[in-house]
């Protein structure tokens, strides 16, 4: 079985809510378009390209956070996000977990297809979502990682991320028709 398949037996994957974070200041000053968790468009019901209100410049810049030293995989880069909470959806997940571990609130704006990956210690599905800041005014602080950055896809430290984040970036990518960079 490779890494990226679900497993045939053992316990249920980990669900975590995983955050795409874009930094969207670069858009024009028109008010956006908020999507609220009832109604997302996932990848799958919309073109190519995505929902005209999530398109982007050809090279976004996204929010990473270096996971802690004293944690699974200490030091490398992930995307904000962690484990749902019984009965959580995921956007609830991602908005908490943000909050938590950087200090500032999102707003989701589009599904992606779930990823399952299966680590050594423990099999993942993600569910990630793209989101945008609610209040780009609002400081970002490392509260539960050791460092964040924003960093344009094609700079990203392709080394240093997790694994099954590398999928997440590459649907993202293909959401946004960036064709990956």
């Amino acid at each position: 079985m490779n890494t990226h398949d679900q497993p045939e037996t053992g316990p249920p994957p980990v669900q975590v809510g995983v955050a795409l974070i874009l930094d969207r200041r670069a858009r024009s000053a028109s008010k956006p378009n908020i999507i609220q968790p009832t109604n997302i468009p996932s990848i799958d019901q919309t073109s190519s390209r995505g929902p005209a209100d999530a398109r982007q410049p050809p090279t976004p810049k996204l929010l990473i956070a270096r996971r802690p030293k004293n944690t699974v995989y200490g030091g490398y880069w992930e995307l904000p996000g962690g484990k749902m909470e019984p009965g959580e959806t995921p956007e609830h997940c991602v908005v908490r977990e943000v909050l938590e571990e950087l200090g500032v609130p999102v707003v989701v704006d589009a599904a992606l297809p779930e990823v399952v990956h299966i680590y050594e210690h423990a099999t993942v599905r993600l569910h990630p979502r793209v989101c945008r800041l609610a209040n780009p005014s609002v400081p970002i602080r490392n509260l539960a990682v050791s460092e964040h950055r924003w960093c344009a896809v094609d700079d990203l430290p392709w080394g240093e991320f997790l694994p099954a984040n590398v999928r997440v970036i590459t649907a993202l990518a293909r959401f946004l028709g960036a064709g990956g960079g």
